[in-house]
């Protein structure tokens, strides 16, 4: 019989060199984010009843990676849900912005 070591300091973090997983899913975003947008892997028609226009959406890949407009889209919706539903709505003049700067760079904002 097996037994599963399930202490929880032998954790050991994959190694992007010795590991195909890393590969595996970088090429797997890759080829999504290739056939993002394309009309021939799919689409969805609308058709307006006023103008009597059809028009044709592409589906998106939904990426995580590699692809810009999967990913700012989901930026975008992960910000309108922290506004609109978990940030409280209180009357504030300002809000925190952080910058985050290399080493090299912070030198030059101090300067001023």
């Amino acid at each position: 019989m097996k037994t599963l070591n399930l202490n929880p300091g032998t954790y050991s973090p994959r190694d992007p060199k010795s590991s195909d997983y890393y590969q595996i899913h970088l090429k797997r975003e890759f080829n999504k984010f290739l056939s993002c947008g394309v009309l021939a892997n799919g689409f969805a028609r609308f058709h307006c009843g006023h103008c009597q226009k059809d028009k044709l959406i592409a589906y998106s890949c939904k990426g995580r990676a590699v692809c810009p407009s999967c990913t700012g889209r989901r930026m975008a919706d992960s910000s309108k849900h922290l506004v609109e539903n978990v940030i409280p709505d209180v009357p504030i003049s300002h809000r925190y912005n952080i910058m985050i700067l290399r080493l090299n760079c912070s030198y030059t904002f101090l300067s001023f």
